[in-house]
């Protein structure tokens, strides 16, 4: 049995518990995604083509389907706890994103997936393991209408440092980090949830879009 106790610096839901793991080899995955089914386009009214709605994933904060990759971004970790070389394989991807717009009196849809940029490093420290990882994804969608001069507008993105130690069967964990406006992340380390993450609009993002568009439109 492997026991995980936490420590968590950013604006989290913490779970704590037993949980059986390898003693070794441990998988982290971490996340961004939208609960609902589908979610309202803030700027559906100031940003060309328009889109009223954007596909959501349709899930609450479960670890199966952060496990399977339900996210609009999405990281896996593998950690070898014994080896001076911990990083055993990363991977980020992206699901695609579907938007929703009126055409004619009807609803039509456009579907585009965007490739993640990501930076996943694990390097040992003593008894220590420190990890970092990074990862955003903008929403294709709406980069691809936004005018060639315009900064890129990335609305998921985490940047977590992870500090993780082994105690005889206990593994200790840090977390901390930043992540951007966007509704749900959440972050598990050995089948444990350690982080659920509510977030919210951020203003400056929406003021920015609504001033790219006002700059296009002259």
């Amino acid at each position: 049995m492997l026991l995980i106790t936490a420590s968590v610096t950013t604006t989290s839901v913490v779970v704590i518990k037993a949980t059986p793991a390898p003693a070794a080899t441990i998988a982290l995955y971490f996340d961004a995604f939208i609960p609902d089914e589908r979610a309202p386009n803030p700027v559906s009214e100031i940003l060309p083509p328009f889109y009223t709605s954007f596909i959501g994933d349709n899930r609450e904060f479960d670890l199966e389907a952060t496990q399977a990759g339900q996210a609009r971004l999405f990281t896996r970790v593998l950690l070898d706890l014994e080896t001076d070389e911990p990083l055993i394989e990363s991977f980020t991807d992206t699901s695609p994103s579907l938007g929703f717009r009126i055409e004619n009196g009807e609803e039509v849809s456009d579907i585009l997936k965007s490739l993640p940029t990501s930076a996943i490093t694990a390097e040992r420290d003593g008894d220590a393991i420190l990890l970092n990882v990074f990862a955003e994804a903008c929403n294709p969608l709406i980069e691809s209408f936004l005018p060639p001069d315009a900064p890129p507008v990335s609305p998921a993105q985490y940047n977590y440092q992870i500090s993780l130690s082994r105690t005889d069967d206990f593994l200790n964990y840090t977390i901390a980090g930043t992540i951007r406006e966007y509704p749900a992340y959440s972050a598990s380390i050995a089948d444990v949830p350690v982080l659920l993450n509510q977030s919210v609009e951020d203003p400056f993002q929406l003021d920015l879009l609504r001033r790219l568009s006002r700059s296009k439109d002259r």
